[in-house]
């Protein structure tokens, strides 16, 4: 879902940077200012789906760590 949502946020990116490069009507420096804009909220983008990542990773070893703490206090409620 983060990678759907990440290639979707990069096409309307590229849908600005395109269209901002196209037009001939626009001064440099709008076009600076548009294309730091994008540059930015594609950082932001990557930033973002990076720290989703290792969240998740974090939240899997914790789990790991649930699940083994379990078992070992399952065999040792079992154990006379």
């Amino acid at each position: 879902m983060a990678d759907e949502a990440c290639q979707q946020i990069e096409n309307v990116l590229n849908v600005i940077v395109n269209t901002t490069d196209k037009s001939g009507n626009m001064k440099k420096e709008l076009k600076k200012t548009i294309h730091e804009a994008v540059s930015n909220l594609r950082n932001l983008t990557y930033n973002l789906k990076s720290n989703l990542l290792e969240k998740t990773e974090e939240r899997n070893q914790m789990r790991n760590e649930v699940k083994q703490l379990k078992y070992t206090l399952e065999k040792w409620n079992v154990t006379p």
